[in-house]
């Protein structure tokens, strides 16, 4: 169940969520992929930082899933700002933790507040960052490039520790509602290194959540090279379809996933 409000401004969301998909154990990240879920809350708004800066789109969401026992919760945030008539700049900052959280954790970026809080950085906190670039050259399609990673203390270490970064690249048509009149397409294309620690569940990408299009966590996991195509169509005045379709191949050693998805509403 959830509770929405939306305005001209800002739209909130509070709500809880009762789904099954594996444990925590097999590594899951920034999906509620076990039951009972935490009380979810998501916002999308602009914020103005003054002259200097100027306005940005910011989106947030934090929730999780409980396993064993114990809740993991997920905070992950957006910064969008448009730089010119077709470019734009994101910044994305994602944390999954054990701790209960506090209004620290909500207003501080992931690094920023391990490095004034946490000791150390062990099994229960984990961040990661990400940043992005956004053509929109008209207002019916966008292109976009993003580059996230999991530990910035270190992220292209020499050794023998796998690099901790991933990239994606994507394409997607625009309308001014979800399900306006006509098909939206979206396609997306992740190469993820084999230590990252942000595998999610690859074979149910329409959990991941987005906002205004874009994704504020990835639905993809480690060790991967993966091609998503979405579809959404409106066939008839109270009847949407959406489609996906999702091929993953393991990036290092053998394996490869394919799945449909169908979703009348």
């Amino acid at each position: 169940f959830s509770v929405q409000h939306h305005d001209k401004d800002w739209r909130w969301e509070l709500g809880r969520a009762y789904s099954w998909f594996g444990t925590s154990s097999a590594g899951s990240m920034w999906l509620q992929d076990s039951s009972p879920a935490p009380l979810l809350g998501r916002v999308d708004g602009s914020v103005d930082f003054g002259r200097m800066l100027g306005a940005w789109r910011l989106s947030a969401q934090i929730g999780g899933f409980n396993d064993g026992g114990e809740n993991y919760y997920l905070i992950s945030r957006r910064l969008q700002k448009t730089v010119s008539r077709q470019w734009g700049l994101g910044f994305l900052d994602m944390v999954k933790t054990t701790e209960t959280p506090n209004p620290m954790m909500l207003l501080l970026p992931g690094p920023a507040y391990q490095s004034v809080f946490l000791e150390q950085i062990d099994t229960k906190w984990n961040s990661m960052l990400g940043f992005e670039a956004i053509y929109h050259p008209a207002s019916r399609w966008e292109a976009y490039a993003q580059w996230m990673i999991d530990d910035m203390s270190n992220p292209f270490d020499p050794a023998d520790v796998p690099k901790k970064t991933g990239i994606l690249v994507g394409f997607r048509t625009r309308s001014g509602e979800p399900m306006d009149a006509g098909t939206r397409l979206q396609v997306n294309y992740a190469v993820i290194e084999p230590g990252v620690y942000e595998a999610t569940r690859p074979e149910y990408p329409y959990l991941a959540w987005t906002r205004q299009g874009l994704p504020l966590a990835w639905p993809f996991g480690p060790n991967s090279r993966t091609l998503t195509v979405r579809t959404e169509r409106k066939i008839a005045e109270r009847v949407d379809l959406v489609t996906s379709y999702v091929e993953r191949r393991v990036k290092v050693g053998e394996g490869k996933f394919t799945s449909w998805s169908i979703q009348p509403t």
